[in-house]
């Protein structure tokens, strides 16, 4: 159970751990935006307050994948999906006779520094985390949760870092 929530903390849901859909947010959309990660209904032998603990750590791991997708589109000079990685459907990417790579410096440079600042770190501390629950499988997901507040404050970092990710994706940045 605890390999699975880390996996989900690192952007992989499973059978356990599954993406869901935001409320309020369109089916339509195409966006990962509108998507989070928590534990599935059907789960029962978990109690509500493990639900709830394991729900905390893993929606980190909608905004890891919502940050890798942004890095992976931007990151050397963006690509063809990148205007829906950051919420910008039906945009064009390029104007006529434009033939340099697409995306700008900015955002390449913006990508370069989540993925070299953020994403490694939070990746390292998972993996920390993994270590120290497998040398100890008594530890609770509890140990997990405070880890993540406590060696990078994530759960404050990353939705602010998805959030103007996703602002600079409505501005239309170049």
């Amino acid at each position: 159970m605890q390999h699975e929530v880390l996996l989900a903390a690192l952007g992989i849901p499973g059978d356990v751990i599954i993406p869901v859909r935001l409320p309020g947010s369109s089916t339509s959309s195409s966006s990962c935006s509108s998507l989070t990660y928590q534990v599935a209904p059907d789960i029962t032998f978990l109690s509500a307050a493990e639900k709830e603990i394991i729900n905390r750590i893993v929606c980190l791991g909608a905004y890891y994948h919502r940050l890798d997708a942004f890095v992976a589109a931007h990151r050397f000079g963006g690509g063809d999906n990148a205007d829906v990685l950051i919420g910008r459907q039906g945009t064009e990417t390029s104007q006529e006779g434009d033939q340099g790579p697409q995306g700008s410096l900015y955002l390449q440079a913006l990508a370069v520094g989540i993925e070299e600042g953020l994403l490694r770190r939070y990746a390292g501390t998972i993996a920390g985390l993994e270590r120290a629950m497998a040398a100890d499988p008594r530890l609770p997901l509890s140990h997990a949760h405070h880890t993540l507040g406590r060696e990078g404050d994530f759960h404050v970092l990353l939705p602010a870092v998805v959030g103007m990710v996703e602002k600079l994706g409505r501005r239309q940045c170049r």
